[in-house]
């Protein structure tokens, strides 16, 4: 993958527990002019103290997009949950109907509801929480092909 000279890149995985990743991610880019966190909602939603600490970090654009989609829809695809009822795929996906943006108003972020990649121009300076809303139809497509 190239690269831009002075560009980091991180990955986390969450095998082994979701919980702290946007904590992480402010730690990392906590010196950096410009940071990127791409997250799904469930993650979010494990660490939604984590921006408590942007005001004791230096001045910087940080972006944490959270990829809303109702839930960990991922689970859906794991074969030994694809047998439950629907009842239980909605337990185990553990849907929800949230908004991220209350989250952003709580710790003074700026937020952008994104549904169209024009929607990512012209970010304002400082903390920006991007809320991406995939369509499902869309989404279930790209996985049809990926998995093609």
């Amino acid at each position: 993958l190239p690269q831009k000279e002075g560009t980091v890149f991180f990955a986390n995985r969450g095998a082994n527990g979701i919980d702290g990743q946007v904590s992480t991610f402010l730690g990392l880019g906590a010196d950096a002019r410009e940071s990127w966190l791409i997250c799904g909602d469930l993650t979010a939603l494990y660490d939604l103290s984590a921006p408590w600490v942007l005001n004791q970090l230096r001045a910087g654009n940080r972006r944490i997009v959270v990829i809303n989609n109702d839930g960990g829809r991922i689970f859906s695809r794991m074969s030994a949950f694809r047998n439950l009822s629907e009842e239980g795929r909605r337990c185990v996906e553990n849907r929800h109907d949230l908004s991220f943006e209350p989250w952003a108003q709580m710790w003074g972020l700026n937020y952008r509801l994104c549904v169209d990649l024009p929607d990512l121009e012209n970010l304002p300076e400082g903390a920006v929480l991007i809320e991406v809303r995939p369509d499902e139809v869309h989404s279930e497509g790209f996985w049809d092909a990926w998995s093609a």
